[in-house]
């Protein structure tokens, strides 16, 4: 048996405003996730702008790639390609 709602407005709820509400949630879900992976990627590149010169280069950083470091720059060092 299907169940429909009316609205203040007339409009008529089903089964297909539950499909609705989770596509919206869904697309809310993955909003927050693109935010905490933006957050933890910008605090990674915050705490590798201030390490040492030698752990940077420990880790594989070329010496002419620590400024993009510095200026925490998103990028792929040549030695991890």
């Amino acid at each position: 048996m299907r169940t429909t709602t009316m609205t203040s407005h007339g409009a008529v709820l089903g089964q297909g405003s539950e499909s609705f509400a989770s596509q919206a949630w869904s697309k809310l879900a993955a909003v927050f996730v693109g935010i905490r992976k933006h957050h933890a990627d910008r605090m990674l590149r915050e705490e590798l702008s201030e390490l040492d010169t030698k752990l940077l280069r420990d880790i594989g950083i070329a010496y002419d790639e620590i400024p993009r470091v510095r200026a925490r720059e998103r990028f792929t060092p040549k030695t991890w390609r």
